[in-house]
């Protein structure tokens, strides 16, 4: 008896095999797949120095938060000339009374609901220039925060850098 009559014979081995082969391969990659998102997804640029220099860490991290001593802030780095060169254009953090809450969920371990979210974004986003003595909430702003310009004034070739 050939392999195929046995199991046309016996099919409940055939899809017995198949399934646990299925269900195998599920469990494998669940468990080994890690974080599946795209590697600029799970850092971003921060900067403790009014954005004269920037780092890159974890986008699990609020801002402000505190790194080597000192107040971290978001920092949205851009592009001019082709690449040639890099700058942040503004700063963002979390207003300190926003913070306060967004720590209370980080600490529960939960997610704001939806009406919840939408305010702390709405109205607890700051953001300011490099320089700039205040912050301002980035609302005033629309979503796509404070108007950003090359070293030299222009827009041309302007373009976010994303970390790598």
């Amino acid at each position: 008896m050939h392999i195929r009559e046995k199991l046309d014979h016996f099919k409940w081995v055939g899809v017995t095999i198949g399934l646990l082969m299925v269900v195998g391969s599920v469990v494998y990659t669940y468990m080994n797949a890690g974080d599946l998102r795209p590697p600029g997804y799970r850092t971003t640029y921060f900067t403790t120095d009014d954005g004269k220099t920037w780092f890159e860490d974890s986008v699990e991290n609020v801002a402000p938060y505190k790194k080597d001593g000192k107040d971290a802030v978001a920092a949205h780095v851009y592009t001019c000339n082709d690449g040639k060169v890099k700058f942040v254009g503004y700063l963002e953090r979390m207003s300190p009374e926003a913070k306060v809450e967004i720590d209370r969920y980080k600490a529960m371990k939960s997610m704001p609901d939806t009406p919840t979210a939408q305010r702390l974004f709405e109205g607890g986003v700051e953001v300011k220039k490099p320089g700039e003595a205040g912050w301002k909430k980035k609302s005033s702003y629309g979503f796509e925060g404070p108007p950003v310009k090359c070293p030299d004034g222009s827009t041309k070739d302007l373009s976010p850098v994303a970390p790598l």
